[in-house]
C-alpha cells in the first residue's frame, strides 16, 4: 500500500509539473499569437497609409474610413470578428488605385467619360489584389462591391440590395461620408449637418436604409468627434504655400 500510495503521489506530481508546462506553453502560444496579430494589424495600418500618401490632398482617407466602419458595426451588433474584417476591409478598400495612373486620379477638373470608367475598375483590380493573397482573400468581395449601390446603379455588376455584401454596403456609405468630410481640390468639406442630409436623403438609393439609419445614430451620438475633415491640415499647409487656394 505504501509503494502504491508513493507511486501515487509521483504520479500525481509529475501531472502537476506536466500540467504547469503545458500552461506555460499555452500562454507562450496565446502571446505570440497576440503579437503576430498585431504585426499584422500594423501591416494594414501602414499599407493604408502607403497607399494615401500618393494622393497629396487625400490625409488619413483609409483610417478614418475604417473608424466610421468600425463605428457602424459596432452599433449594428456585429461579432467582434466580424467588426475586425470590416475595419480591415476599410483599410484596403482602395487598394486598386495604386494601378490607377496618377494623372487622372489626381485630376482637379471634371473627369471626361472615358476617365471615369476608367477609374471605376480600381474597385475589381483591388479585389484581384487580395485574392493572391492567403491572408487576405477574404476581404476581396467586400472590397470588389464597396461602389455597388442599394438601388443597384452601382458598380462594377450593378447589384442590388442584400446582394451586396453587408461589409461591403457599410464601406459605401463610410467611403461617401469622408469624402463629403475632407476638403480636395475640386471642394471643401461639408459640415456635419450637410452630411447628415445627405446621407438621409441617399439612403434606400445610394446607400442601404439601415445602415445610413445607424450612421445617423452614431453620429447624433458623438458625430463631433468621429467626423473630421481628415485633409483640413493638409489644404492649410497647401493654402500657405499656394495664397490662391485659402
Amino acid at each position: 500500500q505504501r509503494q502504491y500510495v508513493l507511486r501515487t503521489k509521483g504520479s500525481v506530481r509529475e501531472l502537476r509539473r506536466m500540467n504547469n508546462k503545458l500552461t506555460e506553453a499555452n500562454q507562450e502560444i496565446v502571446r505570440a499569437s497576440q503579437a503576430i496579430q498585431l504585426l499584422n494589424d500594423e501591416l494594414l495600418e501602414t499599407l493604408a497609409r502607403f497607399f494615401d500618401a500618393r494622393d497629396p490632398y487625400s490625409g488619413g482617407h483609409a483610417a478614418k474610413v475604417a473608424d466610421y466602419a468600425s463605428a457602424i458595426a459596432l452599433e449594428l451588433g456585429l461579432a467582434p470578428e466580424r467588426q475586425k474584417i470590416v475595419r480591415q476591409a476599410a483599410l484596403l478598400h482602395d487598394i486598386g488605385k495604386i494601378a490607377i495612373s496618377e494623372q487622372v486620379l489626381f485630376k482637379a477638373a471634371r473627369l471626361t467619360a472615358e476617365e471615369y470608367e476608367y477609374i471605376k475598375t480600381h474597385a475589381a483590380i483591388g479585389a484581384q489584389l487580395l485574392e493572391q493573397s492567403q491572408g487576405l482573400r477574404h476581404l476581396a468581395p467586400f472590397v470588389r462591391y464597396h461602389h455597388e449601390r442599394w438601388d443597384g446603379r452601382g458598380y462594377p455588376e450593378g447589384l442590388a440590395c442584400e446582394q451586396i455584401p453587408l461589409e461591403a454596403r457599410i464601406l459605401n456609405v463610410c467611403d461617401s461620408v469622408e469624402a463629403m468630410a475632407s476638403d480636395r481640390p475640386y471642394h471643401r468639406g461639408m459640415p456635419l449637418s450637410e452630411i447628415m442630409a445627405e446621407v438621409r436623403r441617399c439612403s434606400g438609393g445610394q446607400f442601404d436604409p439601415a445602415i445610413a439609419a445607424a450612421f445617423i445614430r452614431v453620429v447624433e451620438r458623438d458625430g463631433a468627434e468621429l467626423v473630421v475633415n481628415s485633409a483640413y491640415e493638409v489644404m492649410q499647409n497647401l493654402a500657405l504655400k499656394t495664397p490662391q487656394l485659402a
